[in-house]
């Protein structure tokens, strides 16, 4: 691609899809590369992924991931013409850097990958296309392509996913709203942008170059008065015809991308970006793998059996009627439309009993011939006797929904029946456990009453255990003086010796002073048993 094919887009083209950043730094790239005499082309444009296949069961379709952008013509049509009838294809195309019409020192331009996909859709055994996705967004002429290359797909089946592995700004977005789903690898990227602005440089008649000192002129027709009339306004400071323009372009955009795209909220349409995690359900469906998007992409093939899909909304609409240069214009590229695109319904083949699918003709009908016909009309004889049958079936089977129904009637009677005691018998719990729970508080109450009056007697018992021991030590010490008095009587000062008798010669009386007091005894027996003690020696000594 030559330099002016990439100057004719970034340098003049006014609706601009792309972050300011990479704007600037792309148009900075693009006058030094001019000024040196470079040639932005890329000789050696290669795919983010290489071709590869999906590890599958055995016996199960061949299935593989075809970068169509990484091959050249010719290799593409030997990869497609070596597949076998069973085999299965994901088609990945590459998005990567500023998204150009054109292309050239980013990725393939949209018109290239616009061909890519719609040359795959005529492939029997691709099944389904997947854009790989990291832009700062681009030119708003792109989305274009990318609608016109959608809607080829899905005439012949296959939807078209964008599967983003980096950020995703503004044209990006724009054009995963034309796709028919838009799924992440990280959540932490970020996505949106969704707007539009115009950048250019203007000069005016009288104009000077501050270097050359040359003067700049101009001159217009007389005829040619609205010949740039929005550029030459610019010039002059004016900027309401291009922010017309803008602003009606943007607002078609906008309204296209919600129509092929409900999920996006309002709030997301002034240009702002997001991070994927915070928008999922809205701008991002979900995060996955890229094998995995591939797999859920074929399963939904499967489930559809390849079926035809309705175009997407289009901000490209007809010239009006009463302009008629403009209603030739829209008829000419009407007519080249059908002839360089024309649909295919591969349903219909089947329908029809064939292998290859109908194709429209230049006139945009599409013919039948007579041994099409005849096999479209046993067809549709044949469903209707299957429908007829389907009919009766479905009468047999709404007399069966009648009896359950009677019979659920029932059963819902006897069901309410059994809530009823149900509830009955848990309000009877619930007296009981009152009860129960009464009967507990009145248990504590008396088991806390008797602990307080067993603590009030042992202590009584401690005190009286006390008393008694005190007593005792007096016991024991009166005895104890006893005994040293009994002991030591003769040998008290002027004691002299015992008399041996009275006079009489009777042998004198002898007490026992040994004391008998038994501890384990309390003093009012032990004083009872002495009293008895003392009484018998008297008696004792009177019978004597």
């Amino acid at each position: 691609m030559k330099i002016s094919r990439v100057i004719s887009e970034i340098a003049h083209d006014g609706r601009i899809c792309m972050e300011p950043q990479a704007m600037a730094a792309f148009r900075k790239l693009i006058f030094s590369n001019m000024a040196l005499g470079a040639n932005l082309d890329d000789e050696e444009k290669k795919s983010a992924i290489e071709q590869r296949m999906i590890p599958r069961s055995e016996g199960q379709s061949t299935v593989y991931l075809f970068p169509s952008d990484d091959y050249s013509q010719q290799a593409r049509r030997e990869f497609y013409g070596s597949l076998a009838e069973d085999d299965e294809v994901v088609n990945v195309i590459t998005i990567a850097g500023p998204m150009t019409r054109g292309g050239g020192a980013c990725s393939y331009g949209s018109i290239e990958m616009r061909d890519l996909i719609m040359e795959a859709a005529k492939v029997p055994q691709v099944k389904t296309h997947i854009l790989y996705t990291r832009t700062p967004g681009g030119m708003s002429s792109v989305v274009r392509d990318f609608r016109q290359a959608t809607n080829y797909a899905r005439a012949h089946g296959q939807k078209v996913y964008m599967y983003c592995d980096g950020d995703v700004f503004s044209a990006g977005t724009f054009t995963g709203a034309e796709c028919d789903g838009i799924y992440a690898m990280n959540t932490n990227d970020q996505i949106g942008s969704l707007g539009m602005y115009s950048a250019f440089f203007t000069q005016k008649d009288g104009d000077k170059d501050f270097i050359t000192q040359e003067t700049y002129h101009e001159y217009y027709a007389s005829r040619s008065s609205d010949k740039n009339l929005w550029w030459r306004a610019a010039a002059e400071g004016d900027m309401s015809l291009i922010a017309a323009e803008v602003d009606a372009d943007l607002e078609q955009m906008l309204a296209d991308a919600q129509a092929n795209r409900p999920q996006i909220l309002d709030e997301q349409l002034s240009g702002k970006t997001y991070r994927m995690g915070d928008v999922e359900g809205s701008l991002v469906d979900g995060f996955c793998s890229l094998t995995e998007l591939a797999e859920m992409a074929l399963a939904e093939w499967h489930e559809r059996d390849g079926a035809a899909l309705p175009a997407k909304e289009g901000a490209t609409k007809p010239a009006p009627a009463s302009d008629p240069a403009a209603a030739a214009i829209q008829s000419s590229k009407t007519t080249q439309t059908n002839n360089s695109n024309m649909k295919s319904y591969p349903n219909l083949g089947k329908a029809a009993g064939l292998d290859t699918a109908f194709e429209q003709q230049a006139d945009g009908f599409v013919a039948l011939t007579e041994e099409q016909a005849d096999t479209l009309e046993a067809n549709i004889e044949s469903a209707t006797q299957a429908d007829e049958q389907n009919a009766q079936a479905l009468a047999d089977e709404q007399a069966r929904t009648a009896e359950l129904s009677e019979q659920n009637t029932v059963l819902t009677a006897d069901n309410e029946a059994l809530r009823q005691q149900l509830t009955d018998a848990q309000a009877h719990v619930a007296d009981l456990e009152s009860q129960l729970s009464a009967a507990q508080q009145a248990n504590s109450e008396a088991q806390t009453q008797h602990e307080s009056a067993m603590a009030h007697l042992q202590a009584q018992l401690d005190q009286a255990n006390a008393t008694v021991q005190s007593r005792e030590a007096t016991i024991n010490d009166l005895n104890a003086t006893i005994a040293e008095l009994n002991a030591g009587a003769g040998e008290r000062n002027l004691g002299g010796g015992a008399p041996q008798n009275n006079g009489t010669g009777v042998q004198a009386p002898k007490y026992d002073t040994a004391s008998d007091y038994d501890p384990s005894l309390s003093l009012l027996e032990n004083k009872k048993r002495k009293e008895e003690r003392e009484a018998a020696q008297r008696n004792s000594i009177l019978h004597k």
